[in-house]
């Protein structure tokens, strides 16, 4: 088929599912049903792409007071006064709708309409149907239920089911969805039959590379290939879909695990169900168990959780400097909070919402200094979860939340932020500021424990300098920041050279050449 033909193919089939979705639904409505376009018809609405198949897939909430399968939906619409373009068919043994616009420009075309149940006792696809979007006057799954929808059915135990997956949906749902932490979105994303499902995905797909899903917050040691497993399933989907059940089928997947998906790495698929051989088992994806992984997906667990809150921010510190391209894990994850203005609440209000928010992720804690009145935020990890060894001991990450002017961190602007590895950090140089009042902070300190810091500081600076050469204008933007940063350069002039040099090896002019990126203009770049 020529490209011209295929999108003069993919607009009529457009077209043609319109029509059928706009009656579909007002039947529905009328009904007391509620219910969201899914699959291939619902992801082209979400991208203005007129393509996909002449059928449309449709979620319905289930609701136990009507006790309603998906037999008695298709009856039900049919037996509408305003059904009479469907009709009742069966494919492939599923009952469904077939849709006939009974319009001669639409050339007898017809469209399938197949229905799915969301809701215990079936398949929980989408939480809550609030989430539910409106586009073009059609009620439309979000994203990232779309994508469940398919892992779902991969995790069919009969293989002809799982043929209906769309491996080419599957990617453009993961190339849609966006920065999200999928288990905050949906405890299935937590279930043993998921992740298996996830897994055979990656399996079936050239370069079987897992990147996006762990960038999602899926455990990266769900794609270990370490032995044969069985996929741990319910009934078939077909099966309990077709009429309302007399009783509840149980899952057995075990317990969701309240944690960022780093589920530990005992499993594996047989290679009977994906047609791999045992030597190719042998060889699929192993990602590496750095700590870089489990910090990032920290970070991204926290971002998540304040832009959730309505709240934009940027990462500083350590696990900044890790982004940049420093070496050292971090031992905690410091991030700036950039609310809007005005805000009339403190860090500590922010913090008791986050907890409120996510309590079987996040808990607070008295101040250990004598007096404190403040509070201090710990990401919790599962038990069971490999960590970095700067965490084994109490199995948690400190978390410290900063607003603007606190340490003489500036405001900044959405333009401002720098965007490392999916996340958004504090600008370069602010970086390099920052690291170096930290330094000299610690370097004066009476306190012992502040005291002992100072060497990591001066470390962390170093390596930060030894990166200038290779960032991209991207990220490195001088122009942009010296009217942020002019204030506290100043005060990085004022440090003792003497002092500065003993601890880095740096000699003062390394200092000022690093303000003077900033003050010296950049050939090329912006104003």
């Amino acid at each position: 088929m020529s490209d011209q033909k295929r999108k003069v193919t993919g607009q009529f089939n457009a077209l043609l599912r319109y029509k059928a979705s706009v009656d579909l639904f007002h039947v529905l409505a009328d009904l007391g049903i509620e219910a969201a376009l899914a699959h291939e018809g619902a992801l082209s609405l979400h991208q203005n792409a007129p393509k996909g198949l002449r059928e449309i897939k449709v979620v319905v909430k289930y609701q136990a007071e009507l006790a309603m399968g998906t037999e008695d939906i298709c009856n039900k619409v049919v037996a509408h006064p305003n059904g009479y373009r469907f009709s009742s068919k069966a494919k492939n043994g599923v009952l469904g709708l077939e849709y006939d616009p009974i319009d001669p420009f639409m050339d007898r075309k017809k469209c399938r309409v197949e229905f799915a149940l969301s809701g215990d006792p079936f398949p929980i696809i989408l939480e809550d149907f609030d989430e539910v979007l409106c586009i073009q006057g059609i009620p439309v799954m979000p994203v990232h239920a779309i994508l469940l929808q398919q892992v779902l059915l991969m995790s069919e135990s009969d293989p002809a089911k799982r043929r209906e997956v769309s491996v080419a949906l599957e990617q453009d749902c993961l190339d849609a969805i966006g920065d999200v932490v999928l288990e905050q979105l949906s405890p299935q994303w937590n279930s043993r039959r998921v992740l298996d499902a996830i897994k055979l995905l990656v399996l079936q797909k050239p370069g079987r590379n897992p990147s996006q899903w762990i960038k999602l917050g899926v455990n990266p040691h769900v794609f270990r290939a370490a032995g044969p497993i069985t996929i741990a399933t319910g009934p078939p989907l077909s099966q309990i879909t077709a009429r309302a059940p007399k009783t509840s089928v149980e899952d057995e997947s075990p317990s969701p695990i309240t944690d960022i998906s780093l589920i530990p790495a005992q499993n594996t698929i047989p290679a009977t169900d994906h047609g791999l051989s045992p030597a190719a088992m042998e060889t699929a994806p192993a990602v590496p168990e750095n700590d870089r992984v489990v910090v990032s997906l920290v970070a991204k667990v926290v971002v998540s959780a304040l832009s959730a809150l309505g709240f934009d921010s940027a990462i500083f510190g350590s696990t900044a400097c890790q982004l940049y391209g420093n070496n050292r894990t971090p031992g905690d994850l410091d991030i700036l909070v950039l609310p809007p203005e005005p805000f009339h609440q403190d860090q500590e209000w922010i913090k008791q919402q986050i907890v409120n928010r996510y309590p079987a992720h996040f808990t607070l804690r008295p101040g250990k200094t004598p007096g404190a009145t403040y509070r201090v935020l710990f990401y919790k990890f599962g038990y069971g979860i490999p960590v970095p060894s700067v965490f084994a001991g109490a199995r948690e990450c400190k978390i410290d939340i900063l607003l603007p002017g606190i340490m003489d961190l500036p405001r900044l602007s959405s333009s401002d932020i720098v965007w490392r590895e999916n996340l958004p950090v504090v600008p370069f140089l602010t970086l390099v500021v920052q690291k170096l009042q930290g330094w000299g902070d610690h370097l004066e300190s009476s306190e012992s424990h502040k005291f002992k810091k100072h060497p990591i500081d001066a470390q962390d600076v170093v390596e930060l300098l030894s990166l200038l050469e290779s960032l991209p204008m991207t990220s490195l933007r001088p122009w942009s920041e010296k009217s942020l940063m002019s204030d506290q350069f100043q005060d990085v002039r004022s440090a003792s050279p003497t002092k500065y040099v003993l601890v880095t090896g740096l000699t003062f002019q390394d200092q000022l050449d690093v303000v003077g990126v900033i003050q010296t203009p950049v050939t090329g770049g912006a104003p």
